[in-house]
């Protein structure tokens, strides 16, 4: 139908020439996400083989966030061992699509809300899991900010002092007159709360 003749148009404009021939056959919904939309699209080649491909989508016009996931995914892709998809494209102003997306390889399983996954089995999945987390922990650098950043600060305050501060002064407003006063004697004094302590360590982020 138009939704994936649309769905068509944007593999082949992104995918250059590894999308020649190519269409989207059909459109299932994916479900685990909540803020963001996921189907998997299943896209023939012109040999008649068919593979699945994963486009996550929001009504956002902007694929600033996109653009930021496309890049962190990469990182992890190529500078650690946690298992994630290949991103392939991010979808922006796109002629017949009122939104913005991420465009991503389709890794091979079931999604864990349709997996019929015993007690003892869970456990052993959320080992699994920990462990790759643990292992991001044991990628350092000499400066900290995001792994995105080629570099960063010497002190953590200096990165993500000004970010808790931005956080706090957003919500100020809200705050009855007592909350708000701790709050501008924290940030004021973070430099107490938060003393500079650790080496910088690639850690999760929202994964």
């Amino acid at each position: 139908g138009h939704e994936d003749a649309a769905a068509t148009a944007m593999v082949r404009r992104h995918l250059g020439h590894l999308g020649e021939g190519l269409t989207v056959t059909r459109q299932r919904k994916l479900y685990g996400g909540s803020i963001n939309r996921v189907y998997e699209w299943m896209v023939r080649d012109a040999a008649g083989k068919e593979k699945p491909l994963v486009a996550k989508v929001n009504n956002l016009r902007s694929a600033k966030l996109f653009r930021r996931e496309m890049a962190s995914l990469e990182v992890y892709r190529t500078q650690t061992e946690l298992p994630v998809p290949r991103p392939l494209a991010y979808l922006e102003d796109e002629p017949g699509f009122d939104g913005s997306g991420l465009l991503m390889q389709r890794i091979e399983g079931v999604n864990l809300s349709e997996a019929k996954v015993s007690p003892a089995g869970m456990r052993v999945l959320q080992r699994d899991l920990a462990g790759h987390v643990v292992a991001l922990h044991t990628h350092h650098r000499s400066t900290y900010g995001t792994a995105l950043e080629p570099s960063g600060t010497r002190r953590w305050l200096d990165s993500f002092g000004p970010i808790i501060g931005e956080e706090f002064f957003r919500v100020r407003d809200a705050l009855g007159t007592s909350t708000r006063e701790v709050i501008d004697d924290i940030v004021r004094n973070l430099e107490d709360w938060l003393p500079e302590q650790s080496t910088p360590t690639l850690v999760h982020g929202d994964m």
